[in-house]
């Protein structure tokens, strides 16, 4: 689960689950590593990332803080740009790890 900054797991024993001990591990994430999630979660969605949406989310235009690699990654027929949504292409998609490493 990610709940306000945090990122929860949960507890793999039915005993402890049912004894109301429902999460193992609490980590608190990052801004940079709730970038990266998010970048991960919404490429891989064929809604892809609504740049508008990002700016809001994190104060920052995507394509001004990463602009060179994207337009790389789209220049190499990985990313695609439309309508102000950031999308995976079909080949893109089979390499969406080696993205995502380049972006960050």
């Amino acid at each position: 689960s990610y709940v306000n900054g945090y990122r929860y797991q949960n507890t793999f024993s039915l005993t402890k689950y049912l004894n109301g001990t429902t999460f193992s591990e609490k980590e608190k994430i990052t801004p940079k590593e709730d970038k990266k999630y998010y970048l991960m979660l919404k490429l891989r969605l064929k809604e892809g990332i609504n740049l508008d949406e990002y700016q809001e989310k994190f104060k920052i235009d995507l394509l001004n803080e990463k602009g060179g690699m994207i337009n790389s990654l789209i220049n190499r027929g990985l990313l695609k740009l439309k309508d102000n949504t950031l999308l995976v292409t079909y080949d893109g998609s089979l390499l969406l790890d080696i993205i995502l490493r380049e972006l960050f």
